[in-house]
């Protein structure tokens, strides 16, 4: 036969999903490349450990309704007094209208001061309390029965003034005044949660025993006035009421215990006690892994992109970051439940290379995969 015919030799060669075509009629060498390659992948489990802390705020015996009963007389969440030269001199004025007083104790934090000047307290006109206090410090002002009266009961805090020209000023927090009276009155009191218990929140349970009860109407409990008790009970121990995280605020919070005349209740042991997950027990992964030049190849052509992917579910209530570090990139990542995928920046993988991962949480990490993705 005179036709000459083109010899085709196909040499196949996979290495890594590519292909290579060797045609002797183009002399040269074609490609078809696979759409991935996973380098390195690996599940870790469960990685750190949690581990439960409680807190138990303690709110004491108290009644509710008719009877005697330490009561909340007068509250402020922030007061400034100074006696500041040619400025306005602010002092904290407040009255009780006591029924039969016995004694009471006024309570408040020092915020800030500037100044040397003392705080003082008067009840009725009479000085009983008046000292130099620093930021932070947190007194009770004892008040004896005998400065307190039947009716109304004046009340003042202020600066003593140091100089004609000098002058001082402090910022109080939290200010409350209780007396030991008998009214018909609900019990008010706060409470303070902090935010890592908000953020690591596991549980918040109200305990208490009722003593005495007079049951014609409901005992009622609120949180920040929220319902968390509505019921007509008599006399029992361990009784629980649960308050839910959507009912708490960092910082201060407000519980009452309320009822109706002619109802009375007597509550012993009242505590609040918040379960959170403080305390962690923090674990780091750290691994090596190797490329062959081929996969090093695949990786550094312009048509791939390199990916971190895991699957992620946090073993506390709010995720915490991961920083994971591979080789001399750092990667800030705030984790999703569930499937996380990253970019790995150009030219990070080497032949090579380690891993390191590291959180102030407890999590499980499983299908981790580093690979390289040919973008279409």
């Amino acid at each position: 036969m005179d036709e000459k015919f083109g010899v085709v030799l196909v040499a196949g060669l996979t290495v890594f999903g590519l292909v290579f075509i060797y045609d002797a009629t183009t002399d040269g060498i074609s490609s078809d490349i696979g759409d991935e390659e996973v380098f390195y992948e690996k599940s870790f489990g469960t990685i750190g450990q949690e581990e439960h802390d409680h807190r138990v705020i303690e709110l004491g015996d108290f009644n509710v309704g008719e009877g005697r009963a330490d009561v909340l007389g007068f509250e402020q969440d922030r007061a400034r007094i100074n006696d500041r030269f040619l400025r306005r001199n602010e002092r904290l004025r407040f009255d009780y209208n006591a029924t039969q007083p016995r004694d009471g104790t006024l309570e408040f934090e020092v915020l800030g001061r500037d100044g040397p000047g003392s705080v003082y307290v008067k009840v009725n006109g009479e000085r009983i309390f008046d000292e130099h206090l620093i930021s932070t410090s947190n007194p009770t002002v004892e008040i004896p029965e005998e400065h307190l009266r039947h009716g109304i009961n004046d009340f003042e805090i202020g600066v003593n003034k140091d100089g004609i020209i000098t002058g001082s000023e402090y910022v109080l927090e939290d200010v409350e005044l209780r007396v030991s009276d008998r009214t018909f009155s609900d019990h008010k009191d706060n409470f303070r949660v902090y935010s890592f218990e908000i953020e690591d929140f596991v549980e918040a349970d109200l305990t208490f025993d009722i003593d005495e009860a007079i049951r014609e109407e409901n005992l009622r409990i609120t949180v920040n006035d929220n319902e968390i008790y509505n019921r007509r009970q008599a006399r029992t121990s361990d009784e629980e009421a649960s308050i839910s995280l959507d009912y708490l605020q960092a910082g201060s919070n407000r519980i009452e215990f309320s009822t109706s005349r002619p109802a009375e209740y007597y509550l012993e042991h009242a505590d609040i006690v918040i379960r959170s997950l403080e305390a962690i027990v923090a674990e780091e992964v750290d691994e090596t892994f190797e490329l062959s030049s081929e996969q090093l190849s695949y990786a550094n052509r312009e048509d791939t992109q390199e990916y971190i992917t895991f699957e992620y579910r946090s073993l506390l209530p709010t995720p915490r970051d991961l920083q994971i570090e591979i080789n001399d990139e750092t990667l800030e990542i705030s984790p999703e439940r569930g499937l996380n995928q990253h970019e790995i920046p150009e030219g990070t993988l080497e032949e090579e290379n380690s891993l390191r991962i590291t959180s102030e949480g407890a999590y499980v990490l499983e299908n981790l995969q580093i690979k390289s993705v040919r973008e279409n």
